[in-house]
C-alpha cells in the first residue's frame, strides 16, 4: 500500500505505521519513496513517518530530505520533524539552513521548527537568532516572534532585558 500511486490516505497510513512499528526494516521500505516519490505529499509524509519511528537512521533521513527535496514545502516540514525528532544535530542544521537556504518560507519554517525543539532547546535556539547579525533582519523578526510566543520564563526574561 505504501508504494502504490493513488492510494490517498490508506498510502499514508501505511507510511506511517512501517515508520513507527516496523523499525529499521520498514525505514528501509519508506527511504525510497522519501526521496524519489513523484509526490510531494507522500515524501513529506515519510519524513513524518521516519521523524516518528525509532530507527538510528531517522535523523540523517530527515536531514537529507530538509536539505536536497526540490519542493520547498517538504523541505520546509522535514525541518519541522527533525526539530521534532530531538536529534541533538538539529539546533545546527537549522542555523545552517538559516544560512544557505534561498527560499524565505522554508527558513521561516526552520526558525519555527526552532521554537518546536523539546525541553528547553528551543528558547536559546531563537535567541541566538536573534542575536546573529548576519542574518537577514526578516529571520531575525521571525525569531523574535517566536520567541514572544514561548512563555518559558527564560524566553520572558530575555524579553524584558531587550525591551529595558
Amino acid at each position: 500500500l505504501a508504494s502504490t500511486p493513488g492510494e490517498g490516505e490508506r498510502r499514508k497510513d501505511a507510511l506511517f505505521w512501517l515508520g513507527h512499528a516496523r523499525g529499521e526494516a520498514g525505514v528501509r521500505r519508506i527511504e525510497p519513496l522519501l526521496t524519489s516519490d513523484p509526490d510531494p505529499q507522500i515524501r513529506q509524509h515519510a519524513a513524518f513517518a521516519i521523524s516518528q519511528g525509532t530507527s538510528a537512521r531517522r535523523g540523517d533521513l530527515v536531514l537529507q530530505q530538509a536539505r536536497t527535496d526540490k519542493d520547498r514545502e517538504v523541505r520546509s516540514q522535514a525541518w519541522f520533524w527533525l526539530a521534532q525528532s530531538g536529534d541533538a544535530r538539529a539546533e545546527n542544521e537549522l542555523r545552517n539552513a538559516l544560512r544557505t537556504e534561498k527560499s524565505d518560507e522554508v527558513r521561516h519554517q526552520a526558525i519555527f521548527a526552532l521554537s518546536q525543539l523539546p525541553g528547553e532547546r528551543g528558547v536559546p535556539a531563537l535567541i541566538g537568532v536573534v542575536e546573529d547579525r548576519d542574518l537577514a533582519i526578516g529571520d531575525r523578526k521571525q525569531a523574535l516572534f517566536w520567541l514572544g510566543h514561548s512563555e518559558t520564563d527564560a524566553a520572558i526574561a530575555y524579553l524584558d532585558q531587550v525591551l529595558r
